[in-house]
């Protein structure tokens, strides 16, 4: 269970001791002891399967194929498109403004600071937790958002989105190998025995590498790191 601010999030895997009926029931129970009322009216759930059959909602609850979640839309099948159109939107809006502010004559270092505040913020904020599920597609519309700033001279920068994604994902990576109190320590693998052999060469880190049967699992943060930072 995951709870922020007055939202609360049950993820209950495929394979439990216990069905999702009788975590939702103890949810319930949860929120009544500590004095908390759950709102069923605007209680979703998402099933995210890789079968195109949906299995039958819980009883009163509305099933749903794509949820926004902490400002990131997620989707049954773990597809980025939705929320790559949400942000495309939103970034192509705050350029209509930027090419207003141009207009005005607004020095072009301003207006580089500007769309890296307001533009390319929407694009990076939470970036590991969607890239891996980014498509070629996906990433052509983003970057073509980039060059469209370019060429209207809104930024001075060419940005690439994997080159975007590759800072952002080491920059989490390293904090979560140097705090064992980071939220997602716990999910890295057991680490190897060291090997003492001067001549291998130095490695980023020292996990086992996760066996990865497709692709999902191995665009997952965590396994996307393991493989490009080793």
């Amino acid at each position: 269970m995951v709870k922020y601010a007055d939202d609360t999030s049950l993820l209950v895997p495929q394979y439990s001791s216990v069905s999702l009926e009788d975590e939702y029931q103890k949810l319930l129970y949860w929120s009544t002891v500590n004095k908390l009322k759950i709102n069923t009216d605007k209680t979703k759930e998402i099933v995210c399967t890789r079968n195109f059959i949906s299995p039958v909602s819980l009883p009163g609850i509305e099933q749903i194929i794509s949820v926004k979640l902490l400002g990131i839309h997620l989707t049954a099948t773990l597809s980025a498109a939705v929320h790559v159109e949400h942000i495309r939107s939103l970034a192509n809006q705050r350029l209509h403004l930027l090419g207003l502010l141009k207009y005005q004559s607004l020095s072009p270092e301003a207006l580089h600071l500007i769309f890296t505040s307001i533009v390319q913020s929407v694009i990076t904020y939470a970036l590991p937790s969607y890239a891996g599920q980014l498509s070629k597609g996906d990433k052509s519309r983003i970057n073509a958002l980039f060059r469209k700033a370019l060429k209207c001279g809104l930024c001075h920068t060419l940005l690439d989105i994997d080159d975007l994604t590759f800072t952002a994902d080491k920059r989490l990576f390293g904090h979560i190998l140097s705090s064992k109190t980071h939220c997602l320590h716990n999910l890295l693998p057991p680490q190897r025995s060291i090997c003492t052999a001067s001549s291998l060469r130095t490695r980023g880190h020292n996990f086992t590498l996760p066996h990865t049967d497709f692709n999902p699992y191995k665009n997952f943060f965590i396994n996307r790191c393991l493989f490009q930072f080793l």
